[in-house]
């Protein structure tokens, strides 16, 4: 059955219902490790269900209480110009891991930089993010002690070691309210906003908050209630664009097994992105495209071909239409050295993504929606607002259409090349303040989703109807009821480290 607008936004009320249920669930709880635990799975709920507000206050008062009862020893004093990242988990592919990588290596010469992470466990570190912290003289540091309340002590007495905090943190993590969440605690927190489209915690203890794009400041402010925002670019490796020679092109093209004539075009990104819903669908627009010009072949590199909805578009359309899953970062230049045009994933956007393939002289184009929306696609012409302009766009520049990919490829350079990211960074340091309190914020009381929300719900609700999602709904129900009548029972330290490290607790 085909979804409707009066279809999500009935679910997203549902969710609502089942949310507010959880907050109660979680107020009511008189164990403060299970009222912890409820805490996450109601904020792991609302991940893959929007319920139509952006914050919190009962569920960030439950772990500011919590944090209050316990004490650990802090240091004195702090070390002038060091910084302590705090993340989750880091991924091998990802766009918050690259993100806190490029902020290190970025960052001004004389500040040393550190990484801590909360629910890693024994998953694999990208070796990237390890040399970052090693080349800055930093410290790597990966909490796998005992459950959330311990480890948030550990990161107290860390934290209050370093000059700022900044979190790069997961929508559900409970350690920096539990960590930072005391009055004890000085050092001044920095939050960058990596899950700008969800329901996150960290309202509370966030001395100030650093968006990627100009349209969620404004949403911080009015459904977050956060008052101090601060902008930075999307920072990007070394901008300069690389026009591949065409002996180099052909080479590549031939080692993935395509003619030299061959028009290739690429995109990149999470498999999940990728999902068709409100009519906007990637493989239905590639179709038209090579209906429009017979050469063009698309590769989608990180879905994997093993999917249907990918097995079918590459039988609809004789295997011109072609997904490789997640290729890693070393091999990576193989294909975009192939390519001769770039497309941003859709209906959900990947920007990184899209700005490392211009590195490449590649034209680009991004399709504009409610939840795909960077700032400096807009500046430089490269967004478009239908699937119908953005195939025009493909066959009529895929030959001679570098202009708006160098007007791209200036404003990056201008903003958010290393050099340039710097010099924010620099900036934006001026402005921090420089101690931490805790800060009281208003409810997102409204009645009806925004149109982003709206959005983002289809996607997930198509996502729930699959086997996969059904499973995944399946477990966290599971889950979920052991956490709010069994928890700790029968858990031990390392299954309660591998379930965090997967997101499931």
């Amino acid at each position: 059955m085909a979804l409707g607008e009066v279809d999500v936004k009935r679910q997203i009320k549902k969710n609502r219902s089942v949310f507010e249920r959880m907050v109660r669930t979680a107020e009511e709880a008189t164990s403060d490790s299970r009222r912890v635990q409820l805490v996450s799975q109601a904020v792991i709920f609302t991940i893959d269900n929007i319920p139509g507000v952006f914050n919190s206050p009962e569920l960030e008062n439950i772990l500011l209480e919590v944090a209050r009862k316990y004490s650990v020893p802090l240091a004195g004093t702090f070390r002038k110009n060091e910084v302590l990242h705090v993340m989750s988990r880091a991924y091998v592919s990802g766009g918050h891991t690259r993100v806190t990588e490029r902020w290190i290596e970025a960052a001004p010469a004389d500040e040393m930089h550190s990484v801590v992470l909360t629910g890693q466990g024994d998953r694999p570190v990208p070796e990237r993010l390890r040399q970052a912290v090693s080349l800055r003289g930093g410290r790597f540091v990966n909490l796998k002690v005992d459950f959330p309340i311990q480890r948030a002590l550990e990161l107290r007495k860390l934290g209050s070691q370093f000059e700022r905090i900044v979190l790069n943190v997961h929508p559900n993590d409970v350690t920096p309210i539990l960590a930072f969440g005391t009055n004890d605690f000085t050092r001044p927190v920095t939050l960058f906003n990596q899950a700008d489209h969800l329901l996150w915690l960290g309202v509370s203890i966030a001395d100030a908050v650093v968006n990627l794009r100009s349209f969620t400041s404004k949403l911080n402010e009015q459904w977050r209630g956060i008052k101090t925002t601060f902008l930075l670019p999307l920072p990007v490796q070394d901008f300069e664009q690389n026009e591949v020679p065409a002996a180099l092109k052909e080479e590549r093209k031939s080692q993935l097994g395509y003619a030299p004539s061959t028009k290739l075009v690429v995109s990149m990104a999470s498999g999940y992105k990728f999902r068709p819903f409100a009519g906007i669908d990637f493989g239905e627009t590639a179709s038209s495209i090579i209906k429009l010009r017979s050469d063009i072949r698309f590769l989608v590199i990180g879905p994997s071909p093993d999917e249907a909805y990918w097995k079918s578009w590459s039988t609809k359309t004789s295997g011109a239409i072609k997904a490789v899953g997640v290729i890693p970062n070393a091999e990576l230049s193989k294909y975009l050295e192939a390519a001769d045009y770039a497309i941003e994933s859709f209906p959900l956007g990947s920007p990184t993504a899209l700005l490392d393939c211009a590195r490449y002289g590649l034209p680009c184009v991004s399709l504009r929606t409610p939840t795909n929306w960077y700032d400096a696609f807009e500046q430089a012409g490269v967004a478009v607002s239908s699937t119908e302009e953005l195939a025009q766009r493909v066959v009529s520049e895929i030959d001679f259409g570098l202009a708006r990919t160098n007007e791209l490829a200036q404003i990056v350079k201008k903003e958010a090349s290393p050099a340039a990211f710097s010099a924010k960074l620099s900036a934006l340091k001026a402005q921090l303040p420089t101690s931490h309190a805790i800060h009281p914020f208003s409810k997102d009381t409204r009645t009806e989703p925004s149109d982003f929300e709206v959005f983002n719900n289809f996607s997930l609700m198509l996502k729930n109807r699959t086997a996969r999602g059904k499973v995944q709904i399946l477990v966290r129900t599971l889950v979920y009821f052991y956490v709010r009548h069994l928890f700790p029972f029968g858990m031990t330290k390392r299954m309660h480290g591998k379930l965090t490290a997967y997101g499931i607790l």
